[in-house]
């Protein structure tokens, strides 16, 4: 007995489609068409509009999501009906929109899209199930992805194959910035006077009054003098640390678990608002990672907001499973979804760790459950893609 499989996307044909403009026909056929590396290795330039839209696709994004040649056997292929491989693809070719083009996923089309779409699951010719028919009219890609799938939600049948992937194409949006803001926290103008005195009196020993003693269990690794006052006035935690009855008000010293690189890098912050690496070398995840964790433990809040861009921007494979355990221990969800979409669109060398069982158990669950949800499954019944024409 042959499983079911993923959905076709019928058009209902209702009027002409307007022609693109001169020169731009193939920039959209190859977004319909998830071809990335075409798409990449051909920049159209400054004339094509990232957040323009056409009456046949919607936007760009809305083309590359939504769009594909049909088939015999599948109606039109989508983010439904792709292979896995040509998903990852398709989410590669939207990272890169948005990153390099600025595509915004949240743009509406403003030239009346007539495309409508729906979704089955078939076997043979019996359809088991079929979502409602969406139009793209005044839709953008975030909000038509959201409306799709809440049209699965209410349909009948397994549609939970192709929710994780709306959810997949979701973590993209959400996690991705463009290039010129990728990892940019919200700032003001400050003049570079005023970090300078800063950073003197960071420097300054003569008038810290406080000692944090960084430890490694019974080992003390160092210590770094600070202005308690400063201190407490940026966490809570360690104000009543020293201002009660504890031993740390008394002694003046503070022990902390967490290597002497990651403190000084928190107290950076703190007073200057900035960091600096030795020589030209960046501050490494690791040293971020382990500031964090103070950070977080202390509640000092603006500079877990400070971090969480850099972690982001600066997610790899070697450090995946540091920065992503990270991310769900201290329940940061920008971080979590920069590591999922990580995943997701280097799935080539992450799924054979995954599977390998390179990765703990935290991170082995996420990628099983929101990532490789198809790993291990016996097929779905057929998805086809019903892609619907355009009226007037």
């Amino acid at each position: 007995m042959s499983a079911p499989s993923t959905a076709a996307t019928e058009y209902h044909r209702k009027s002409k489609t307007a022609e693109p403009a001169k020169n731009q026909k193939w920039i959209w056929t190859a977004l319909a068409s998830g071809n990335a590396e075409i798409v990449e290795k051909n920049d159209p330039g400054p004339d094509f509009d990232w957040n323009g839209s056409s009456k046949t696709y919607g936007t760009p994004l809305m083309a590359v999501i939504f769009s594909g040649p049909r088939t015999s056997d599948r109606g039109c292929t989508d983010l439904v009906t792709d292979s896995e491989a040509q998903f990852q693809i398709r989410c590669r070719l939207v990272r890169w929109m948005v990153i390099e083009k600025g595509a915004d996923p949240k743009k509406e089309e403003t030239a009346g899209c007539c495309a409508d779409k729906s979704w089955s699951i078939t076997d043979d010719a019996e359809v088991h199930s079929q979502t409602r028919t969406l139009s793209f009219r005044g839709h953008s890609a975030f909000s038509a992805l959201l409306e799709v799938r809440m049209h699965m939600l209410a349909a009948e049948g397994d549609w939970r194959s192709d929710i994780s992937r709306i959810d997949r194409i979701l973590d993209v949006f959400s996690s991705t910035r463009p290039k010129e803001q990728m990892g940019a926290p919200s700032t003001l103008q400050v003049h570079e006077a005023v970090i300078d005195m800063w950073e003197r009196y960071l420097e300054e020993d003569a008038l810290k009054d406080l000692t944090l003693r960084c430890r490694k269990g019974h080992d003390v690794l160092g210590s770094v003098s600070v202005h308690s006052s400063l201190l407490a006035s940026a966490s809570v935690v360690v104000k009543a640390m020293i201002s009660g009855p504890m031993r740390e008000g008394a002694t003046r010293e503070v022990d902390v678990e967490c290597r002497v690189v990651d403190m000084k890098l928190l107290l950076s912050l703190i007073y200057t608002g900035s960091a600096s690496a030795e020589g030209d070398d960046a501050v490494g995840v690791d040293v971020m990672l382990g500031c964090l964790d103070i950070a977080h433990r202390w509640d000092i809040r603006h500079v877990v907001q400070m971090l969480i861009p850099q972690l982001c921007a600066n997610v790899a494979v070697d450090n995946l499973e540091p920065v992503w355990e990270a991310a769900i221990l201290k329940q940061q969800p920008e971080l979590l979804s920069a590591c999922r979409a990580f995943a997701l669109n280097s799935a080539l060398e992450v799924r054979p760790l995954f599977e390998a069982g390179k990765f703990g158990r935290l991170v082995s669950e996420e990628l099983a459950d929101r990532c490789f949800v198809e790993a291990g499954r016996t097929p779905a019944k057929r998805r086809r893609t019903f892609a619907c024409s355009f009226s007037k």
